[in-house]
């Protein structure tokens, strides 16, 4: 590598240092507010409700963008499961129709990383991206796992172009195991698609995407079994982000 080539790397790596820096992690303290507004009962309207599924939009709120929330029973799911399919990025893409790309940009640290994600949407909606900061905590020993996320920006990731850069307000998925066995699910979704779209629009949208959403994830928790021993069977770093 010439002089100036290494000049050249070691000002970009200084530059990427400095901008991580500026990422604040995801504390304790902010798991569990995630999780309260999670199971928070109070100014929730009902928007879809059987026996085992239920989608709530939060009308007591002076944001534009309504948080929603659907809250699902898998008898027959362990929530390992249901952390290890949403965190397998290479297992997204057989089962996530609207992806586009998914990636990693950065580690942060073992729980927090800086994420890309774009999604086709109808026609004539253009497509959109997210740059995210994703956090994660399990907790086995208390039967409890969290993935949340919240937009973020960087330098060297700006707008694309043909794409809408959307925002996650806040985003994330609480998983809990039934003493009887299975689990409780509960995505929590406060995002703005940005563009054009009215805002009354986004909140009708977002309470009928929500159960459909839940509805394909119920069907690639079922399919994971069989796909991962055949695609990098040992590779979960997730559960031990430590070593990785």
């Amino acid at each position: 590598m010439s002089p100036p080539e290494k000049k050249k790397k070691l000002l970009w790596q200084q530059r990427r240092s400095m901008s991580l820096d500026k990422y604040k992690l995801a504390t304790d303290h902010d798991f569990d507010e995630f999780r309260r507004r999670c199971e928070d009962e109070q100014g929730w309207d009902v928007y879809h409700k059987t026996d085992t599924t239920l989608v709530t939009r939060k009308s007591t709120t002076t944001d534009a963008i309504y948080p929603v929330r659907c809250c699902v029973i898998f008898p027959d799911l362990e929530p390992e499961t249901l952390y290890d399919i949403l965190h397998d990025h290479e297992y997204r893409a057989t089962w996530d129709p609207n992806m586009i790309e998914g990636k990693v940009l950065y580690q942060l640290d073992p729980t927090n990383e800086i994420g890309y994600y774009s999604c086709r949407c109808p026609t004539p909606i253009s497509s959109r991206d997210f740059l995210n900061q994703r956090s994660w905590r399990a907790r086995p020993e208390q039967g409890e796992w969290i993935i949340m996320n919240h937009s973020v920006e960087h330098p060297d990731h700006p707008e694309q172009k043909g794409l809408v850069r959307a925002q996650s307000i806040l985003t994330g998925y609480l998983m809990l195991r039934r003493p009887e066995g299975g689990s409780k699910f509960i995505y929590y979704s406060q995002s703005d698609p940005k563009g054009w779209i009215p805002s009354f629009v986004i909140n009708s949208l977002l309470t009928t995407f929500a159960p459909k959403a839940v509805e394909k994830l119920y069907e690639a928790a079922v399919g994971y079994k069989n796909w991962k021993p055949q695609h990098n069977p040992d590779y979960k770093p997730w559960l031990n982000s430590a070593k990785h």
